[in-house]
Formats: C-alpha cells, sequence, structure tokens
C-alpha cells in the first residue's frame, strides 16, 4: 500500500463508485492578514495505491494534521477500507480516495503544516502546506 498523490483543495467529494470531484485544487498555502488564519472549508485529498495482496482486507487510514510546534495540537482524521480487487485488473491492485472536509480549520502560527497519511504503524507519505502573514510576503518584496 502506498500513497500515490495528495493535494488540498477548497472542497471535494467522493462518489460510490470511487471518483471524486474537485473544486479549487492545488492549494499548498494559505495567506491571512492576522492570526489566526482561519480557513473556511479545506478538503485533504489523496489518493492510496491498495496492491493486489492488500485487497480484500480492511485497513484503517489516518490522516494526521501537524503544525509548527508552537502551534495549537493537531488532530487525526481516519477510515477503514476494504479495498476490492477488479476481476479485470488482478494485477493492478485498486486505487481509492481518502477525503478529509476540514470547516474552519485554524492556523495559529505562520510556518509549515502536515498531513501525513498512514495505515496501523506504517507512514505512507506526507502533504506539506504552509501558512503566512501577508506582510511577510510584503517583506520578502523589498
Amino acid at each position: 500500500m502506498r500513497l500515490e498523490s495528495a493535494f488540498l483543495a477548497q472542497a471535494a467529494t467522493v462518489l460510490p463508485d470511487g471518483r471524486f470531484f474537485v473544486f479549487g485544487g492545488g492549494i499548498d498555502g494559505f495567506v491571512g492578514a492576522e492570526l489566526p488564519i482561519i480557513v473556511p472549508s479545506v478538503s485533504a485529498v489523496a489518493r492510496i495505491h491498495f496492491s493486489p495482496e492488500d485487497c480484500g482486507v480492511e485497513h484503517e487510514l489516518l490522516a494526521t494534521f501537524a503544525g509548527p510546534p508552537e502551534s495549537e495540537p493537531g488532530f487525526n482524521a481516519g477510515r477503514k477500507f476494504k479495498p476490492v480487487l477488479s476481476p479485470y485488473l488482478p494485477d493492478r491492485g485498486t486505487i481509492l480516495p481518502f477525503v478529509v472536509d476540514i470547516t474552519n480549520l485554524r492556523l495559529t502560527h505562520e510556518g509549515l503544516y502536515t498531513v501525513s497519511y498512514s495505515a496501523g504503524d506504517t507512514l505512507l507519505g506526507k502533504l506539506t502546506y504552509v501558512a503566512y502573514l501577508a506582510r511577510a510576503r510584503e517583506r520578502e518584496g523589498e
């Protein structure tokens, strides 16, 4: 099992057949006038590849959200998956979306934030994004 891809979007939804629809994808940071930066709505979208050996067995996937050391404690979002192997492509495995919708995300400090994806004790991969104040961006341009 591995993290195939991950990104942030303004919103995302998953259909029962596994297709997902994304609005405003490709976010890699948030800028605000003051702290905390409040993000009204954001979705963390991941595609997890399950090998043929991983199919037919239930897995619990966890997305762990964390910020800079001085920021508020992070949080976890989990979901159980039991991937099904396609009878037409048995050597391929299967790819399933894992979407976490967040409302009113509080970014309390400037710096690097991460979403770590894991299954059990196995880290599958990470997504990073940044939060910064508008004045910091203006200073860089001087």
